[in-house]
């Protein structure tokens, strides 16, 4: 015969104070389960033979008779009662909301035998010695989970109660809709849905229940839980307040919450703030990241409602509108679950876009504004509080260039520190550790579709006359005054095309791309030089997808977007005489409001004005003639060309062959590489006058021109 279990409770010493409050308080709802197997050990123990197990059931001769000539209206052992299974201590469960146990068994709105039939499915889990008793009570050494005529057996003594088992064993049963529990095989191992199959709990509501909080993996690629973190600044206190009166307002109804607004701003902050001021957690779902087959699809929307109702949260809904062809196809579906749920449902809206809609659920639209400079520069400086910070770093200006994600300033202010502890003996951060973590964390993956340049060269490298060098001052100044200026009230005075763009046309080597290059390094930003045979694409709309994607990932990252040779893209309207023509229209369109409404420095450049749309011409900016250089700026230009570890001889004078011809700065460039490959192959590279005229030579001859 099985010995019985004396259940003994594990040595604890190395696990958490809070993890072992919650396994005692598993234990407690647990001992009345074991004793309910012990009692049952004890009858089958004492039975010699299987003969007993009818007595309750067996009808004698006379009562046949008697029943025969009289019928109840039920069997006679449907009259049966035995003394009361279901534990007190279980069905009380529910009140005790402090624990874990407490809030699984209210969270899912359990009723009390199927709160027995959980702990069944998960006692077994907790002490591998429970596998033979389920083995000895089902008479078979491959059952070592529940079956459903187990729990019938411990659970039910008259047939209204195995009536209502059955109910709780069915698929569309809580126990199973919500992945509470799992039919399992012989080895334990989840399978599809059977009434004989035996019951195990999933992993993910034992692990809840022992105090664990971890995400299956099916999730992990795209869902995460959002908390505030410890003492985290309100950029919008004023909104976090608005957001919490909401979502108390409306507890338990089925509302879609709209967050509008823009990427790294401070909605998320703000609704997770609201929600933990309720003791509730934010899990977020990005519909970018979810797998396009239907069959998965589903499997991630079915662990996701599980997991937020188990962790006490709202759900947090990001780039619905991405989401792929075959899993769309189940957001109906989804939309019926999230209106059984009576929870409201966050989902992030983009700014300008048209709201993203869940199917019979009413949804309410907040508006959200992004953080004006002197917030983003208050929630830099709170964060800083532990760090040894060098006095006076211009925040504003920082600032002005990035923008600042309120989930992740901590870590900015972390990486800059690691920054000043890499370069030098340093002992205080300096706005040069600051720029460089606010950049790297800014930028973002354009894949094919633009080059990321770190600007290395600055003004003293481009020779220009000084008219452009003061409009190239200008454009500095309107990128680093914008934001200030628009906040004293331009914001509101001009809506739209409050962006600043500026189109660099002149001949080929007239210093475009460099001077579009000292801007950003100006700017201490990278340059974001376009593909743009990545982007035209001849196919009808994909233009316009590869244009809003290149904008959408560039507002991100803060970089100086730059369209070399952009007439190519941006030309003139023409008559509409087909569809490719209309197209063609669209996609310069297009171009132009997001011109208007990008918040960093777009450069257009072309050798020919006249080609571009006018309608670029009343939009820009700025405008920026680049001449071919005369002959001053020829001579800096040939003095400036030359690295210091280049050698010239005596005979090369600067002012002799800035007379010499018409060039440009990229001939210079040229003529000067070709010049000194000349000279190290003689062997001791020193660049002559002889060296220079060949290069000439062959410069000019690739021009078609000559001396």
């Amino acid at each position: 015969m099985l010995n019985i279990i004396e259940y003994e409770k594990p040595a604890m010493t190395a696990a958490s104070e809070e993890d072992n409050q919650c396994l005692n308080n598993l234990l407690a709802q647990i001992e009345p389960i074991d004793l309910l197997l012990q009692r049952q050990l004890v009858k089958l123990s004492s039975n010699e033979d299987n003969s007993q197990k009818l007595d309750d059931f067996l009808l004698s001769h006379e009562m046949l008779d008697t029943q025969n000539a009289s019928l109840k209206g039920a069997p006679v052992w449907a009259d049966a009662v035995s003394e009361p299974i279901l534990s007190p201590i279980i069905m009380q469960a529910e009140a005790d909301a402090s624990n874990r146990v407490g809030q699984l068994f209210s969270r899912f709105k359990l009723n009390v035998v199927e709160r027995h039939v959980l702990l069944l499915s998960l006692i077994a889990e907790l002490d591998p010695r429970y596998h033979p008793v389920f083995c000895y009570l089902q008479e078979d050494n491959d059952k070592k989970w529940p079956t459903s005529n187990c729990l019938a057996t411990l659970l039910c003594s008259n047939v209204a109660q195995r009536s209502q088992l059955q109910r709780t064993l069915l698929e569309d049963s809580p126990l199973f809709r919500h992945r509470l529990v799992s039919s399992v095989d012989n080895a334990g191992v989840a399978t599809t849905f059977h009434h004989q199959r035996m019951l195990r709990v999933v992993p993910a509501v034992y692990h809840f229940l022992l105090g664990h909080t971890v995400l299956p993996t099916e999730l992990a690629h795209c869902a995460n839980w959002l908390s505030p973190a410890p003492g985290a600044m309100q950029t919008q206190p004023a909104l976090t307040a608005q957001l919490g009166t909401f979502l108390e307002a409306h507890e338990e109804e089925s509302i879609q919450l709209g967050l509008s607004g823009i990427e790294n701003d401070s909605r998320i902050t703000a609704v997770t703030q609201a929600a933990s001021q309720r003791n509730m957690r934010i899990l977020a779902l990005d519909f970018t990241q979810l797998p396009d087959d239907k069959e998965d699809a589903w499997n991630i929307f079915t662990l996701l409602l599980r997991e937020k109702t188990l962790g006490g949260g709202y759900l947090l809904l990001r780039n619905l509108s991405d989401i792929g062809k075959q899993a769309a196809l189940l957001l109906p579906q989804f939309s019926q679950r999230l209106l059984a749920e009576k929870q409201v449902v966050v989902v992030l809206q983009n700014h300008g876009a048209a709201a993203d809609w869940l199917a019979g659920m009413p949804q309410m639209v907040f508006n959200v504004q992004k953080d004006s400079l002197d917030q983003s520069v208050a929630l830099l400086q709170a964060n800083t509080a532990e760090f040894a910070i060098e006095p006076g770093i211009d925040f504003a200006d920082l600032l002005t260039r990035f923008t600042l994600n309120p989930e992740s300033v901590g870590h900015v202010v972390q990486e800059a520190d690691l920054y000043r502890q890499h370069s030098s003996t340093r002992e205080q951060i300096n706005a040069q550790d600051f720029n460089k973590a606010l950049r790297l964390r800014a930028q973002q993956n354009f894949g094919n579709l633009a080059q990321r340049i770190e600007p290395t060269r600055t003004f003293d490298d481009l020779i220009a006359s000084d008219d452009l060098q003061l409009q190239l001052n200008e454009i500095l100044a309107a990128i680093r005054q914008r934001g200030g200026i628009l906040s004293k009230g331009f914001d509101k005075k001009i809506v739209y095309g409050t962006g600043i763009s500026a189109l660099f046309y002149g001949d080929s080597g007239t210093g475009k791309s460099m001077a579009a290059e000292v801007l950003a390094r100006e700017l201490k930003v990278d340059l974001i030089k376009v593909d743009l045979s990545a982007v035209v694409n001849k196919y009808i709309g994909e233009t316009e997808k590869n244009l809003a994607k290149v904008f959408d990932l560039a507002t991100s990252d803060a970089g100086v977007l730059f369209f070399d040779e952009a007439d190519a893209l941006f030309g003139k309207r023409s008559e509409v005489k087909d569809a490719q023509d209309r197209h063609a229209n669209i996609e310069v369109s297009y171009l132009l409001q997001r011109l208007e409404s990008y918040p960093g420095l777009v450069v257009l450049a072309t050798n020919n004005r006249s080609h571009l749309d006018q309608a670029f011409s009343r939009r820009l900016t700025f405008i920026t003639r680049f001449t071919p250089p005369d002959i001053a700026m020829r001579q800096k230009m040939w003095a400036n060309i030359w690295p210091k570890d280049i050698t010239l001889a005596a005979d090369v004078h600067f002012n002799a062959l800035a007379h010499k011809t018409t060039l440009t700065g990229a001939n210079i460039r040229n003529i000067a590489l070709l010049a000194s490959w000349l000279a190290q192959d003689n062997n001791d590279g020193v660049v002559t006058k002889a060296h220079i005229d060949l290069a000439l030579q062959r410069e000019l001859s690739k021009l078609g021109r000559v001396i």
